[in-house]
């Protein structure tokens, strides 16, 4: 349960990051990267979710769209909670981001910010964290 929260204010300082300057710092990614690897629960889950999710993102990147940092940030995602975990995160994240750009009517949007509730809340739901 500690590296949950530990990987959950790694994502939340990302987020303030990209909240704040538009940008998600390579030293912030790096360091999720590395947390992500030593304490990755299932490796091979952690690639299946790579292949699966960062790897069809990169091929369909648009400037304008899903930025660099958030790419990095999901690939982070997978390392640390697995294909499943990180596909139920990104899933509620871009619902929650949808919904907020369409009543804020907004076309750009930190992604980060909802990734980081996209995680938090399939760990609470998982069972990551004890209510």
């Amino acid at each position: 349960m500690i590296c949950n929260i530990i990987f959950c204010i790694i994502t939340i300082i990302i987020s303030i990051s990209d909240i704040k300057h538009k940008k998600i710092p390579n030293s912030l990614i790096v360091t999720g990267l590395i947390f992500s690897l030593l304490f990755s629960n299932n490796i091979l889950s952690s690639f299946l979710g790579v292949v699966m999710i960062v790897l069809p993102l990169i091929f369909f990147y648009k400037p304008n769209s899903i930025g660099g940092g958030d790419i990095k940030m999901l690939a982070i995602m997978c390392f640390y909670l697995g294909y499943a975990k990180t596909l139920s995160a990104f899933v509620i994240g871009i619902i929650l981001c949808f919904i907020y750009a369409t009543i804020e009517s907004k076309r750009s949007v930190s992604l980060a910010p909802f990734f980081s509730i996209g995680t938090i809340s399939t760990l609470i739901l998982t069972g990551g964290f004890i209510i």
